[in-house]
């Protein structure tokens, strides 16, 4: 019995060891929604994205129309570790994509602006990706051909990071987050 302790004892410093050596990893984010064309630097808007552009004049005045643009997801990460994480893609994931099936997409190297590179920091580093785009006054999302249904309700995203440490491992690191979205057609009339 006292020799399994000292082996258990032992594994678990060795662990510790080579666990320190490797880098096991911790790069964390979260997700904002940016909907109400902003700048990038804009305070998160909430999690709504309005779904039609809607006109905000009265039958005899000129067309206004309401604020609309592309939605943008805003991921704040931080990593803990000694060495950068490079992303290599990132998944996107919505429970319904409006046709009623689950929304999804990859992408290889889709920041917009910004490195892939996020440094070892516990500071929020920023970076942006498309979530929907507008066309014809109605939103879609990135990639896709179908039409946003206006009243799509609220839905989770999740989005998912993938990439490496360049300690010279080769091995992959994934982290997620999950954020619930209301789909609607929002009046932003002033």
């Amino acid at each position: 019995m006292v020799f399994k302790r000292i082996g258990i004892s032992f594994a678990f410093l060795s662990l510790l060891v080579l666990g320190q050596a490797t880098c096991f990893g911790d790069v964390r984010f979260s997700v904002e929604v940016l909907d109400e064309g902003r700048s990038l630097s804009a305070a998160s808007n909430g999690p709504f994205v309005d779904t039609v552009q809607n006109e905000c004049q009265e039958d005899d005045e000129p067309e206004d129309l309401e604020p609309f643009q592309d939605t943008i997801l805003k991921l704040l990460f931080t990593n803990s570790e000694y060495v950068p994480f490079v992303v290599r893609r990132h998944r996107i994931r919505v429970s319904d994509g409006g046709d009623g099936r689950p929304f999804r997409t990859t992408r290889r190297q889709a920041f917009i602006g910004g490195t892939l590179q996020i440094p070892p920091s516990e500071d929020l580093e920023e970076r942006y990706i498309f979530l929907m785009e507008m066309r014809d006054r109605k939103k879609y999302f990135d990639g896709s051909s179908t039409e946003l249904p206006e009243d799509l309700g609220f839905q989770t995203v999740k989005v998912s990071v993938i990439g490496r440490f360049l300690d010279g491992s080769k091995r992959r690191h994934r982290v997620t987050a999950k954020l619930t979205v209301s789909f609607q057609d929002f009046d932003r009339c002033p």
